[in-house]
């Protein structure tokens, strides 16, 4: 299925039910040693962490300490194999998002993402994990079958897509 997915925590619960916890960055737009990319986890995430804020906007080290919780790549089979990890990486500018400037040995400036900041090369990219055909999420629609209000349904929102 080719449908983003927007759902904050539909993303995490889908990263979470990997075997190993993959995110691949495809990035056409950014330098060489960024064009394909991978976030390995390490740690299991807190409750309350936002991986898909963390990624797309906020590259932020609370939950998510470099080599600790979790660690960059350049090949997937080097994510696998949790070898080859990027050396360097920085973080904490609000609006930036992954990778900020991190790099496979020193810093590497301007190849991180947004969704509301402009200025980083990733101008094209996309997110995307390895397939799971048997994932089932395991997410309650509290508003599917009910009438609901929310100030989005002015706007186009509709109660099927909430997820609470």
């Amino acid at each position: 299925d080719e449908t983003p997915i927007t759902d904050a925590r539909l993303f995490k619960e889908m990263v979470e039910a990997l075997e190993i916890p993959i995110v691949r960055r495809a990035c056409p737009t950014c330098s060489d040693s960024h064009k394909d990319i991978y976030y390995r986890r390490l740690t299991p995430m807190p409750n309350d962490f936002d991986l898909m804020d963390t990624l797309m906007n906020n590259w932020f080290d609370t939950d998510n300490s470099h080599n600790d919780d979790f660690a960059i790549y350049s090949s997937y089979l080097d994510a696998f194999y949790d070898v080859n990890r990027w050396e360097f990486c920085n973080f904490n500018d609000a609006g930036i998002g992954f990778p900020r400037d991190c790099g496979p040995v020193t810093r590497v400036n301007n190849n991180w993402n947004s969704y509301y900041r402009g200025g980083g090369m990733a101008t094209k990219h996309a997110f995307l994990l390895p397939a799971n055909p048997s994932f089932q999420s395991k997410l309650k629609n509290l508003a599917l079958g009910r009438r609901t209000i929310q100030s989005s349904e002015q706007h186009g929102g509709k109660p099927e897509a909430a997820v609470d």
